[in-house]
């Protein structure tokens, strides 16, 4: 009856010995995994013998661990580097530990000599044999390991996967309304996330506006319409009585001579500046300020110098530059603080970013005169943060459709990353996620092994190359194979498989 016990990375020497114990085999094969450490020690190994011999018990050791299967060999355990070989190897026999060899007669002890108890007098004689054998099987050991390292043919196979790139993409939605990954309708949980940000953007204005410079000039004539003189202050207020009323005002003082249609004439300019203070003779001719001073006024000839000049001012289309300018800067900085409230695995699209001003004020009004226009903005930009995690795995079933039979994935070359963006709704966004990575073959190695163990290297090499599929026969490296064949042992072969661009 035989027994295979799985040993965890964790079990120690107590742990393994335990187990023996509730073995209900005689014959067990420890199954050792990759990392392993409490056996690779000749003591511990030598104290695991002495345990199973207690037990009247036979153990074989799997183990791929070159330092271990020598240092068991040497204990004279039985090493294999697969369960099934070790459920064909054979170790040597156990000696039975309750076996007791009586004492010829000359040796008996006399009546005066000490006694000692027969039980222990057969612990020490079988620990005085089992030290003898364990010391003969740690010399054969090391002989046979010696002779194998020296005589014993060895291998290094040296084979370059083919690299097979591959890409998919995968239409998917983020839905902030989802708790957990849809595959069937492809879509992923979001969640909402949003910063607040203050800004302040200042713009050179773009307008320009004619505005009045200088004011136009002439001369009134005033007559009088009595017989005493009168005198006509600066700042008498006149003006047109057609068409758009223009206003002037002297700007000296004069006197009319005494006497019914007595004449003087006055300096004038309009009130206000501009191309409306040049008017045409004859066009002036009301006396608005003060009233009743007992005169007529006219202007004999035009009047002249009224002038514009072209100015910058506000226009809407700075106040539109001004806002998408700041709101464009705003969502830059908030894209990156949007990016520390991201979770592990969790990514943002920016064309999900939404900017919502809850306040914005201008310093100047539509078309008012300046050189420099300033926006003052308070802005609320929320965002969607994508489940990383699902989107990759959905993307990662739709590129295993597409590995070929007999491939497998290669884990460290896969990436994903979103491609282009279809629509984007209110909690809902829905985008093309590529996932990309390489396949190489699936590597058997103890199953490739085992086929070329004492086949010719030309045959081994071309078996190698069949199975897994590579464009060139792989190299060979024999050492002490005197014979051109492979090593019977497969622990004498080592198979290195590394990717393009990869070293051995």
């Amino acid at each position: 009856m035989e027994q295979i016990i799985y040993l965890e990375p964790t079990d120690d020497l107590p742990a393994i010995r335990d187990r023996l114990d509730w073995a209900e085999a005689k014959r067990v094969v420890l199954v050792l995994p990759k990392g392993h450490t409490a056996l690779r020690n000749p003591v511990g190994l030598r104290l695991l013998a002495r345990h199973a011999a207690a037990r009247e018990m036979e153990i074989v050791l799997v183990t791929r661990d070159r330092l271990v299967a020598d240092l068991a060999r040497e204990q004279g355990i039985a090493v294999s580097r697969s369960v099934e070989g070790g459920q064909r190897v054979r170790s040597a026999a156990v000696p039975s530990v309750g076996a007791f060899t009586p004492l010829p007669s000359a040796a008996v002890p006399s009546a005066t000599a000490p006694r000692v108890a027969p039980r222990a007098a057969a612990r020490g004689t079988r620990w005085g044999q089992m030290g003898v054998v364990l010391v003969l099987i740690a010399v054969v050991g090391l002989l046979l390991v010696g002779v194998a390292v020296v005589v014993l043919p060895s291998a290094e196979i040296i084979a370059q996967l083919p690299a097979v790139p591959l890409s998919e993409s995968t239409l998917m939605q983020a839905d902030a309304r989802l708790t957990e990954m849809q595959p069937i309708t492809a879509a992923v949980p979001a969640r909402d996330i949003r910063v607040e940000r203050p800004g302040t953007e200042r713009v050179q204005v773009s307008g320009r506006k004619d505005v009045p410079d200088a004011k136009a000039q002439g001369e009134i004539v005033f007559s009088n319409k009595t017989d005493s003189e009168i005198e006509i202050p600066a700042g008498v207020v006149l003006a047109t009585s057609t068409g758009v009323i223009v206003r002037f005002q002297t700007v000296e003082t004069v006197t009319v001579p005494a006497g019914f249609g007595a004449k003087a004439v006055a300096k004038i300019e309009a009130v206000e500046p501009g191309l409306g203070g040049n008017v045409q003779p004859y066009v002036i001719n009301r006396v608005e300020y003060p009233p009743g001073i007992g005169v007529a006024a006219v202007n004999e000839k035009p009047t002249s110098g009224g002038s514009v000049k072209s100015v910058p001012v506000v226009s809407n289309e700075d106040k539109a530059r001004a806002r998408a300018q700041l709101l464009q800067r705003i969502q830059q900085e908030a894209y990156l603080l949007l990016r520390n409230e991201l979770q592990e695995q969790e990514f943002l699209l920016p064309e999900t970013m939404v900017a919502i001003p809850i306040s914005e004020v201008y310093d100047k009004f539509t078309d008012e005169p300046a050189e420099e226009l300033t926006l003052d903005m308070i802005v609320v930009v929320k965002a969607l943060a994508i489940s990383g995690k699902d989107a990759n795995a959905l993307a990662l079933q739709a590129l295993e459709r597409k590995v070929p039979q007999g491939m497998a994935l290669v884990p460290r070359t896969l990436q994903f990353r979103p491609t282009e963006v279809k629509a984007v709704e209110e909690q809902r966004v829905i985008f093309v996620m590529e996932a990309s990575g390489t396949a190489a073959p699936v590597v058997d190695e103890t199953g490739i092994l085992n086929a070329i163990r004492g086949k010719p290297v030309s045959w081994a090499a071309q078996y190698v190359q069949s199975a897994l599929g590579l464009e060139s026969p792989p190299e060979i490296r024999l050492r002490n194979g005197w014979l051109g064949r492979m090593p019977l042992l497969t622990m004498r072969m080592t198979l290195h498989a590394p990717l393009p661009g990869e070293s051995p």
